[in-house]
């Protein structure tokens, strides 16, 4: 097990934002690029991920990369794999890959219960923030935050349809 720089976990799984030649750009109040996450997620997540960027003023790499991590846990939940950070990479303790290599539908996700899947996230994310140190509980705490607060968006918000 070892911690994969960020720009490796993520840069295959969306467009660059600086490849947005011939693609109409929305641009947030600070110039930044919004990346659409409508066509990844269903729209109840997509609005309480933008609340916790709100929240946290959060910039748009940091609501990719989070959302980014958000599709990868989720799609180790829905292979019925054990859910870790997804910037640790390698084989797990029994031997096999962490993570799945199927990167989950937006229809997949409307088929898993996601109150479940943050509970065992935010629970696998804090014991690893009890069990670690440096760098890697510092990431531990970013996800136990960032997932806190999505799982408390995320209540005030499924009420919402799912298809948008």
């Amino acid at each position: 097990m070892q911690i994969a720089p960020t720009t490796q976990i993520y840069q295959n799984n969306y467009t660059k934002i600086s490849d947005t030649n011939n693609k109409k750009q929305n641009i947030d109040i600070n110039g930044d690029t919004i990346i659409d996450l409508s066509n990844k997620f269903p729209k109840n997540i997509v609005n309480a991920i933008d609340k916790i960027a709100e929240d946290t003023n959060m910039n748009q790499v940091d609501r990719l990369l989070f959302a980014t991590d958000l599709q990868m846990s989720m799609s180790d939940y829905h292979a019925g794999k054990e859910i870790h950070p997804n910037t640790m990479v390698g084989d797990g303790f029994d031997g096999k890959p962490m993570h799945t290599d199927h990167i989950i539908t937006k229809k997949e996700m409307q088929s898993i219960d996601f109150d479940d899947f943050l509970s065992k996230a935010l629970s696998s994310f804090t014991q690893g923030l009890h069990t670690t140190g440096g760098e890697v509980k510092e990431r531990y705490e970013e996800l136990v935050n960032n997932y806190s607060l999505l799982q408390q968006n995320y209540n005030q918000v499924k009420s919402e349809p799912i298809y948008a």
